[in-house]
């Protein structure tokens, strides 16, 4: 991972790439005292400018509205692996509980992550005679990512999510 130098000015941030680097994240939060709304538009300034081997410079502003969801979550997965794995971002300064509903005929959530060891709650559901969990409820720290594995019951499926159209296999929900 590329380290960007950053300064910080009155009117904002400078990313610093030394390697001519294409794209950048970039997080953005209230000031202090302020807060973000759901529909609250965000004008970013972004301004390139070369000075290697000719002085250019090009500026655009960009229009970012706020949404509800401050949580992000994927699903990596392949055909023919035993597990997929959920990526899960809280992009929120605050942390969340976080509640994943999945069924687990078809996703076995790993019962060794962190999120089962220091759940809040759960609930199981009865296949044959065993009993499987089914939804959990676990805290996310603010502004943190976490990776969750997931046991797949059928190998030669693929969950991978977002996939077009495809439905998530893991009901997501931020409490």
């Amino acid at each position: 991972m590329e380290r960007i130098g950053v300064q910080k000015f009155l009117t904002g941030t400078i990313l610093i790439s030394e390697n001519n680097k294409k794209s950048h994240t970039i997080y953005v939060k209230a000031k202090e005292g302020e807060t973000l709304e759901e529909g609250d538009v965000v004008q970013i300034l972004v301004t390139a400018r070369s000075n290697d081997v000719y002085d250019k410079e090009i500026s655009a502003i960009f229009k970012y509205t706020i949404t509800a969801q401050e949580t992000e979550f994927e699903i990596k997965d392949r055909t023919n692996e035993r597990y997929a794995t959920l990526i899960l971002k809280n992009t929120s300064i605050a942390d969340s509980d976080v509640t994943l509903e999945f069924d687990p005929e078809v996703l076995r959530l790993d019962l060794t992550d962190d999120i089962y060891t220091n759940r809040k709650s759960m609930e199981t559901t009865t296949i044959g005679e065993g009993e499987f969990l089914s939804k959990i409820t676990f805290v996310m720290k603010g502004e943190s990512s976490k990776n969750i594995r997931f046991y797949k019951t059928d190998i030669t499926k693929n969950y991978t999510y977002p996939n077009g159209n495809a439905k998530s296999p893991i009901t997501f929900t931020k409490n």
